[in-house]
């Protein structure tokens, strides 16, 4: 056999592997406060907008969604939903059917929103388990491996995380040489560094227990969760901030008490929020199923 024919096989086999290890390919776009919106189906046949909530187990919907898309309310019976905003008591509501990608899903348990800001549901990484979330903000779509062969074989870096108490990915990271746990929580608006955190790494920034800004520093909005509870917070700025080897630049963050962690004392360990701020504008895969970040090979 000739050396084309064999390059050409070659090739064929190669794309094969790629394209069998590519669930789907997603276009989404991003809500006013710079969130992930992305298309679900549900029982319907129609696809609805869904904020993406990396800190988030389960599936939410609203109250709008009653009655329509195979949506069912369990009147008297709630569902404790954990999210980028902290722990919610939410009526229960059953899902038909859910497709996210080729992902379907059927029977799904939800907590049920009783309002919506933009988006018509939440979507926890119950829609994606399994599979790894390949987020492309420069192109604005993602994409759903069913492996990270390609991934691996294409250099990107890993970086080996572990679940808090809900299955949420954390990551390890330091500041000012002090080591810092940080939750991927695609559903607040700004990075979040705790409080008490800020207190350890920053002693010099508080004055009786108070942060003091700096020139030139500003508060900022946030917004948090999938009700777009919005906080007006004092900043710091993390000078050349690195996950691992994973370089995020100077990045400013919101300092607040934060209400989920760990899952276990939130002021034992310094901890902080990756929010949409970085989720939204940079490239990374996401392996909630190996408790793994992937992020693409240096330049």
């Amino acid at each position: 056999m000739g050396v084309f024919f064999k390059n050409c096989i070659l090739l064929g086999f190669l794309f094969s592997v790629a394209a069998s290890e590519a669930s789907a390919d997603i276009d989404f776009r991003t809500d006013e406060f710079g969130r992930i919106l992305v298309p679900v189906e549900l029982g319907d046949d129609q696809n609805h907008m869904f904020m993406l909530d990396t800190a988030a187990r389960r599936f939410g919907v609203t109250a709008v969604l009653v009655g329509q898309g195979g949506v069912k309310l369990f009147k008297g019976s709630h569902i404790r939903h954990v999210s980028s905003s902290g722990t919610l008591q939410l009526p229960l509501a059953k899902v038909s059917r859910m497709s996210f990608g080729k992902n379907t899903r059927t029977e799904l348990l939800a907590g049920l929103f009783s309002s919506s800001y933009i988006a018509e549901g939440l979507l926890g990484f119950d829609a994606y388990h399994g599979y790894l979330l390949h987020v492309m903000p420069v192109d604005r779509r993602m994409v759903l491996h069913a492996n990270s062969g390609e991934i691996a074989r294409a250099g990107w870096r890993l970086i080996e995380g572990s679940p808090n108490s809900s299955g949420g990915l954390l990551v390890n990271a330091e500041i000012r040489d002090t080591k810092v746990r940080v939750l991927l929580a695609s559903g607040l608006s700004r990075s979040i560094l705790s409080i008490s955190a800020a207190r350890v790494i920053f002693p010099e920034r508080f004055k009786k227990g108070v942060l003091i800004q700096e020139k030139g520093e500003r508060e900022i909005n946030v917004a948090m969760g999938f009700t777009a509870r919005k906080y007006l917070l004092k900043t710091l700025v993390l000078k050349g901030f690195k996950i691992q080897d994973w370089d995020l630049g100077d990045l400013v963050v919101g300092v607040k008490a934060l209400p989920t962690g760990n899952g276990e004392n939130t002021h034992a360990i310094p901890f902080m929020m990756l929010g949409a701020d970085v989720l939204a504008t940079h490239e990374y895969v996401l392996d909630t199923r190996g408790h793994q970040l992937w992020v693409p090979p240096k330049n």
